[in-house]
This record gives C-alpha cells, structure tokens and sequence, in this order.
C-alpha cells in the first residue's frame, strides 16, 4: 500500500513538471517566432512581456502604437523620423481654438479664408458662425476653410505662433506648423510626438475626439458628415485622418482593446491608411490574448 502511495505521489510531480516545462517551452517558441523571422514579421518592442509583432506589409513610411497606461511604445517603425502630416495638423488647430477663444464668439466667414484650397465644409463668405460650430467642418470633414477662418479671424501669425508654443509646452520634440490646416510641407511631425499630443488631448482636450467620434452635424443649413470608417467599431474613440499628395495618408487613431487598454496608433506616408491601422490593432490585441493565455 506504502509502495503505491509512493508511485501515485511520483506520477502527480512528474505531471506537474510536464506542464511547467510544455508552458515554458510554448513560452519560448512564441518568443522566437516573434524574434526570428524578419522576413514575415516587423519586430517591435513593446511594453507587454512579449513582443508585439505586426504582420507584414505595412504601408505606411513610419508608424507606432502606444499604451496609455505606462505611455510604453508597444509597436513601431521609424517612428522618429520626421514626416509631413497633412491634416492632422487641424488637431492642434482645435486644441488652440479651445484653449484661447471662446466656443461661443461668433466670427465671420471671409473671402480670403475661402480662397483656401479645398471645399469641404460648404461656408458661405458672410455668414457668421459661432467657433463652437467650426470645430464640426473642422474635424469631421477636414475643412481648410473652417481652420483659415479661425485663424485669421484671430490673428494668422499670432495663431501659428500659439500652435508652436503648445506643441513645444507638450513635449513634442520634432514637431513644427507653419499652417492651421495641414496643406503646407512644412507642418512635420513624427510618430511618436502624434502618439504624445493625442494622449495629452484625449486627457486634457476630450471634447475634441468626442467630436470625431460623431457621424454628423447640423445646424444653419449646414450638414457635416464624418466619412472616418471606425466609426462602427465600438472600440474606436476618435481620430484624425489626413492626405496630401507630399504627405500622403495619415492617421492618428484611439482604440480601447479588449483587456481594457486605451492605445493610441499613428501612421505616416501611407497608401492603405486604414488596412495599416487595423493591422497594427489586431496584433496588440493578439499580443494580449497570448500574454494573457501564459498568465494562467
């Protein structure tokens, strides 16, 4: 009877090593697919255990993801080389907005704000508007206009100075705007400060994403419509899309994952904007469900 116990008792361990040594072996064939095969994969650190790797092709130039939570950057690819960002400019155009005039100011429309390329946003030269209302043609449909109106109406140079000083306030290093709405070359960022000016907006300035998030907007007449195609994914919590043909398509993105992380992800010089961002999210997401499946 003695003996039996015994043999039970060694059969029980050696179970308990197999599952350890098959965790720790699946542990490591997962850390070298992720490490080992460049040909397939685009190799990012990443705040998780793991890395977090984003399968091949990407298209765009430069990209990155980061974690709200720690700020760790989870996934990227020149992210520090700086690029043209087209329209995402206007999210400074907002924040400035925000910060320095009243929503409720009304200005008027003008001739020479008009006279900027572009149509969207369908102003009328004379009509006057409150900046509140703005802030809808601004974001939701990309509107030139919307974003030479304010800022003439305050003050051009004084505007553009404002957008420089709250970038540097920031932090963003390599960041610099020579227009409100995204049409000159020489509004540059890089990757990495979009993912640190989205984190402090979507902190400090939430109204402004909570506007990306709407499908439309009316008032005076007036129908703005959002043409972003998140906006039926339940984990998306606003961005800003852009496009000149120096800059290309750009894209600063807010997702919730499924473990309840807000991620923020920027993409610079692509071809297939939103094909790239949802790359990027679908392989954090799986890189959670891994990590999460080790912890057990």
């Amino acid at each position: 009877m003695q003996r039996r116990l015994i043999w039970i008792f060694l059969a029980f361990a050696a179970g308990i090593v197999c599952v350890y040594v098959a965790t720790r072996v699946v542990h490591v064939a997962y850390n070298f697919l992720m490490s080992g095969q460049a040909s397939v994969y685009e190799q990012q650190d990443s705040a998780l255990k793991n890395r977090v790797a984003v399968l091949a092709p990407i298209s765009a130039t430069a990209y990155a993801a980061m974690q709200f939570r720690d700020e760790s950057i989870i996934a990227s690819k020149k992210e520090e080389t700086v690029l043209p960002i087209a329209s995402l400019t206007k999210l400074m155009t907002a924040l400035v907005a925000e910060k320095y005039i009243s929503p409720d100011k009304k200005i008027k429309v003008t001739f020479a704000a008009l006279s900027t390329e572009g149509e969207t946003g369908n102003l009328k030269a004379g009509e006057v508007i409150r900046v509140g209302d703005l802030f809808y043609p601004l974001l939701l449909e990309s509107s030139n206009d919307a974003a030479e109106v304010i800022a003439r109406d305050y003050g051009y140079d004084t505007f553009i100075s404002l957008m420089n000083k709250e970038a540097k306030a920031i932090g963003l290093k390599k960041t610099r705007f020579d227009d409100p709405t995204g049409l000159s070359l020489g509004n540059v960022s890089t990757a990495t400060d979009l993912l640190r000016l989205s984190k402090y907006m979507y902190k400090n300035h939430p109204r402004i994403f909570e506007i990306t998030r709407e499908k439309k907007y009316s008032i005076k007449g007036h129908v703005w419509e959002n043409p972003t195609h998140f906006l039926n994914l339940s984990s998306y919590k606003g961005g800003k899309n852009g496009f000149t043909y120096g800059a290309l398509k750009t894209s600063v993105s807010i997702f919730t994952t499924s473990a309840g992380e807000d991620v923020a992800v920027v993409v610079l010089r692509s071809n297939d904007r939103d094909r790239d961002v949802l790359a990027i999210i679908d392989a954090i997401e799986k890189a959670e469900q891994v990590e999460e499946a080790l912890a057990r």
